[in-house]
């Protein structure tokens, strides 16, 4: 079967995989529908969405985000401050119509995936037929249709990524190009979270592995990984100026820091198989993502999204097994025993905890690394199918025999209205075998091609529509002004600020987002400060302190990423610095003499919090932590505001401050900071203090925070289990605190010293070829 160059082939499947992606997503594209999801993937929604919108109002104002007190109660937004694919498109083309751009995120991740890996396939000298069908199944595999369809930003930026990481190692292996790798594993560094690093190391190893050569001596060998790993150390110093505070943000969020005993639960998982209905499922995701519903409706294990996406194409099931006829039997190891890597993670769920460094009951990315796998073998075994023009009949007969004898053993955990159906699955597993069996015999040789791409095309629309179409979407309605996150709220927080320069918090009774889940980020698009928040890493200390105020909707880890706030306990309002209320029911009567009525907008009400309180004021009294734990919660709620809450190891340090907690008057006033400027990373203020007192802030107690005070830095105290406080000596004081994210400096700093080190050696090698020719 005649090939074709590689610059006509790349054209030719470039223009390919555009119409495929126009006709796949152009009711996203032209319609009224945006890339945004609010049934069970409303992740995009409520996290992606608000967090975009954030990131282009900062930008509009001349900076990256860094501290924001847009959501919970402030925190340090810097470690994923940077996509450059997302930032960059929506900041030049959509910065004032956030939701029109995730679409065209996806359309770029989607073809330079596909591109990517169309150009390792045929620099690997790969067939055009097999790299061009491999390329597009990986394009619009199920990793990448149903975890687009999650968080596109992470997921379809991951399998990007990693499609150029494998084209930078073939580069890298050949000698060609060897910055390549350290610019891709920059990119990777610089991505939404640093534990795909982790997996890319995985990728690399497996790579290696693949395309290990028993020809090189072993000097050779470790030269070149030698090599490779000061290529990758490089790339990872390139990035380090993101990299390094977002190893930190992770570290100290809840799960980083261990709060929750998720860890040593996992630890004690069984080392046994699968339940039957995860290893159900694990093998239905070979056949398609959807066989067991779509979304909530979704009837398999855990749910539709943490259940592992492993369906790459059902050709490729016909085709991998046919890979071990073409190869010698050091390769039969090696790819046999990836293989069963792979078997065991699914089936053993120790061992993927235990890859997963027992942080989850996640497959995720194991999904991701699974369908590079299973397309890159399938594709190089359709290479020698095409190239030698043989199909190994007895083991094509055995696999589809195999795969359907396993479907029908698994028929009943197949829901009734599976999109696609079963029979539709076998369908397209039939009519694969019957063209790999006639191109085995020499039959319809001419025809075999346009057959075979017309029936993935097929299969790629079939597949992947109901994934992308058959869910609850964002409409251009759900966004107008006066409905959803543009609600009300957005016209009350504006009228509020041409009246009220101070600094405050906003509390609602009601959330504005219309998800399947609470918007808990909203006040990331209304432009409020509030106390909720939905974040896989918060910062920790805000999370034990909302916890030391049994405040958090759910007692295990899920609740430290669900975070209603504060807006239930009016005394920890008062204590966190809220002015505002805002109701569209009758919730606060029971709190009636706590707030006062303002006036009602639309069927709204606002309302301000009486003795409300600023960003800080002064503590006289203190009480331990321990001694605050033992009080009841309504104990708690009434002392919050008149003791603050300190660790046991500073009670020496705090000797001109009082031991007591005993009820006060609520006329009591206390000393407050005056601020004279405020900005998210810079805040300025002065305040009298007639006795030695504790300044609190209701900030979560951060590294990046550095406080003066009359001009001299002073030390910070962790109070109420996770906010800030600062000891002042009687007098009058000028305050400053100032935040630079922790170890952005110094990863700068690396990052600088990294370019300047692959600038040498570029230039070096650029003299040597010179000095050669």
């Amino acid at each position: 079967m005649k090939d074709l160059s590689f610059k006509k082939s790349l054209l030719y499947f470039s223009v390919i995989l555009l119409v495929l992606e126009l006709l796949l997503y152009k009711d996203f594209i032209f319609g009224e529908y945006y890339f945004l999801y609010k049934d069970l993937g409303d992740d995009i929604y409520n996290v992606g969405y608000p967090e975009l919108y954030s990131k282009m109002e900062a930008l509009k104002n001349g900076h990256l985000p860094s501290f924001s007190f847009n959501t919970a109660l402030g925190e340090n937004k810097y470690p994923f401050s940077i996509e450059p694919i997302a930032l960059t498109v929506t900041y030049l083309f959509f910065k004032n119509d956030i939701a029109s751009a995730f679409i065209w995120m996806q359309l770029i991740y989607t073809f330079l995936a596909g591109f990517f890996l169309f150009v390792f396939f045929r620099k690997k000298g790969i067939h055009v037929l097999a790299a061009g069908i491999g390329s597009v199944l990986f394009a619009f595999s199920g990793y990448m249709i149903g975890c687009s369809t999650w968080y596109l930003v992470q997921f379809s930026n991951d399998m990007m990524l990693f499609a150029l990481f494998l084209l930078s190692l073939h580069y890298f292996q050949e000698n060609k190009k060897v910055y390549l790798l350290t610019i891709t594993t920059a990119l990777i560094g610089m991505a939404y979270t640093s534990i795909i690093l982790y997996f890319a190391f995985l990728l690399a190893v497996i790579y290696l592995l693949v395309n290990y050569d028993s020809n090189k001596s072993l000097k050779l060998r470790l030269q070149q990984l030698a090599k490779l790993g000061f290529a990758g150390l490089l790339g990872l110093g390139l990035a380090s100026f993101i990299l390094l505070s977002n190893l930190h943000q992770m570290l100290n969020s809840p799960r980083g820091k261990g709060m929750y005993p998720l860890m040593d639960k996992l630890k004690q998982t069984p080392l046994q198989f699968a339940e039957k209905p995860e290893l159900g499922t694990s093998f239905l995701r070979l056949f398609s993502n959807n066989l067991q519903g779509i979304a909530e409706n979704y009837q398999g294990w855990y749910n539709y999204f943490e259940a592992p996406f492993l369906y790459s194409g059902l050709v490729v099931l016909l085709l991998i097994p046919q890979l071990f006829h073409f190869v010698d039997r050091r390769k039969r190891l090696i790819y046999g025993g990836i293989l069963f890597f792979f078997i065991v993670i699914i089936a053993v769920p120790l061992f993927r905890h235990a890859l997963w460094l027992f942080t989850g009951n996640y497959y995720r990315m194991i999904g991701m690394l699974a369908t590079i796998v299973f397309i890159y073998f399938a594709t190089m075994s359709f290479d020698f199918v095409i190239k030698q023009g043989k199909v190994y009949f007895k083991t094509l007969l055995l696999t589809i025999v195999g795969f359907l004898t396993l479907l029908f053993a698994l028929k009943s955990q197949i829901a009734i209205d599976a999109s696609p159906s079963v029979f539709i699955v076998i369908s397209f597993l039939i009519a694969y075998f019957t063209l790999l069996y006639f191109f085995g015999k020499k039959r319809l040789i001419n025809y075999f091609p346009h057959l075979l791409v017309g029936f993935i095309v097929l299969e790629i629309f079939i597949f992947a529509t109901p994934t992308l179409q058959d869910r609850l979407l964002v409409t251009k309605d759900d966004v107008k002004v006066g409905k959803g996150f543009f609600d009300v709220t957005k016209s009350i927080i504006k009228d509020i600020k041409q009246k009220d320069s101070s600094f405050f918090r906003v509390e609602k009774d009601f959330f504005s987002g219309n998800s399947r889940v609470y918007s808990y980020n909203e006040a990331q698009i209304q432009g409020f400060y509030g106390s909720s928040g939905y974040w896989a890493f918060h910062n920790s200390n805000y999370i034990a302190f909302l916890k030391s105020i049994d405040t958090l909707n759910y007692k295990d880890e899920i609740g430290s990423r669900y975070v209603r706030g504060i807006r239930e306990i009016p005394k920890a309002m008062q204590l966190c610095g809220v002015k505002y209320f805002i109701s569209n029911q009758d919730s606060l009567k029971k709190n009636q003499g706590e707030f006062e009525f303002l006036k009602s907008i639309n069927g709204y009400s606002l309302y301000k919090l009486k003795n409300h309180r600023s960003l800080g004021f002064a503590f006289t009294n203190y009480i331990t932590e321990k001694e605050f734990d033992k009080l009841t919660l309504s104990q708690k709620h009434k002392i919050v505001n008149k003791s603050i809450v300190v660790e046991e190891k500073d009670i020496k340090k705090l000797t001109e401050l009082k031991s007591y907690y005993k009820p006060v008057s609520n006329d009591s006033i206390p000393k407050q900071l005056l601020i004279s400027s405020f900005k998210e990373n810079e805040i300025m203020g002065s305040i009298k203090i007639d006795q030695p007192s504790l300044l609190f802030l209701s900030i979560p107690f951060d590294d990046g925070w550095k406080i003066n005070v009359n001009g001299h830095e002073t030390i910070k105290y962790k109070v109420f289990h996770g906010l800030t406080a600062v000891y002042l000596n009687m007098g009058n004081h000028k305050f400053e605190m100032t935040f630079l994210p922790p170890y952005k400096s110094i990863g700068f700093a690396i990052s600088i010293l990294s370019v300047l080190i692959g600038i040498t050696i570029l230039s070096i090698r650029k003299i040597k070829d010179i000095k050669t020719k």
